[in-house]
Formats: structure tokens, sequence, C-alpha cells
């Protein structure tokens, strides 16, 4: 069964292949502005939705989240090692390692992520990975 997209993306992009949506920039995706592709580009790192999709915060987010986090260490900040996952899904996204709070706050402001959890459970960022992970 194909992806139907149009509930996804931009209307630019609705009849783009795949691989076209997963190499384009974040802004591709309904509901991300050029602020907020800005933001995800300087805080997390992202250019595509690719990028987006596979991003190691995103991925180490819903690994907390489901508790299928295998390496805590590398993944949050020294302080939050020994917290319970429950808690550490429900903190700010400082609670990653790598993550500021100014770019924490950027995230805030802008994309309306707050939490870890929320981070994993975005609807862009599984968006996007419906889009990486689905067969042309």
């Amino acid at each position: 069964m194909a992806l139907d997209i149009k509930e996804m993306v931009d209307k630019v992009w609705e009849n783009k292949s795949l691989q076209e949506v997963r190499a384009a920039a974040v802004s591709a995706l309904q509901g991300i502005s050029e602020r907020g592709e800005e933001v995800l580009k300087s805080v997390l790192k992202v250019s595509s939705v690719e990028d987006l999709a596979n991003n190691k915060y995103v991925v180490n987010a819903q690994q907390i989240v489901s508790g299928t986090i295998e390496n805590l260490k590398d993944a949050v900040d020294k302080a939050w090692e020994s917290k319970p996952l429950n808690e550490i899904a429900n903190a700010g996204l400082e609670a990653l390692q790598g993550i500021t709070p100014e770019g924490a706050e950027k995230l805030r402001e802008i994309l309306h992520i707050k939490t870890v959890k929320e981070l994993a459970e975005n609807k862009h960022v599984q968006n996007a990975q419906k889009i990486v992970n689905t067969p042309e």
C-alpha cells in the first residue's frame, strides 16, 4: 500500500517521489516554516526530511520514551544518567546530551516542543519517519 503524503507535506511536494521528499528541506513538511527549518538546522543539525527522521536526538528521545535505550550515558546529560526513564521523558529537551538550554528554548518557542517525550512523539518527526521508512 502506497503512502499518501498529501497530509504530510506542503502542496508543492504532494506529487513528488518519496526519494525527492526525503532529500527535501524540512520545510517541505506541512506546518514547518522557514523559521522552524532554521531552528531545526541550528539546534538539531537537521537539513532534510531524512535527517529529521534519523536524527540522533529524535532516536534517543524515542528510545527513552519506549524504554529501549541501551546507552543512556551517551543520550542524556550527566545529571540525568541516574534518573528513571519516565522522569527523563517528561524533562525539558536540555536533558538530552548536546541540546543547550538556548537550543531547547528555540525549539519550545518556534516548534512548541517542550519535553523529550514531545520530541519523540512530534507529528513532523513521525511523518518524516513514515516518509523515510516507506519503500518507493
